[in-house]
């Protein structure tokens, strides 16, 4: 598990090999210009504020869950939409066959679903 309080008194971003490696050694020697310099100070009184950061990765963690809470439920939302759209394919008498294929769903889930039965005019 990642300390941020240990991380954040070891972290000097000039000496960091993966950043050299990603903006290679020019762009990262141009690092040592006084705006980035002064990016990452604020960054590291960001870092030592315990309060602001607690604050900020309980945001981060917020927006994961909402993130995650947003796909389930699209997920749910298309399989529902599947199953709605196989029960009106059986409810016209489209063939169990043609359903497998297009849907990807076995026979037995196929035949599982709720079919109302026709309704006589």
């Amino acid at each position: 598990m990642l300390n941020l309080r240990e991380y954040g008194k070891r972290y000097d971003p000039m000496n960091d090999v993966l950043c050299k490696f990603i903006l290679g050694t020019e762009e990262a020697e141009a690092m040592e210009a006084t705006a980035i310099k002064d990016a990452f100070s604020a960054a590291d009184l960001f870092m030592q504020d315990e309060e602001q950061r607690l604050a900020y990765v309980n945001r981060e963690m917020a927006i994961m869950d909402y993130q995650s809470d947003m796909k389930s439920y699209r997920d749910e939302g298309r399989e529902e939409g599947k199953e709605e759209l196989i029960r009106n394919l059986l409810t016209v008498g489209t063939p169990i066959e043609y359903i497998r294929k297009a849907s990807g769903w076995t026979e037995e889930a196929i035949l599982a679903v709720n079919v109302p039965p026709p309704t006589l005019r």
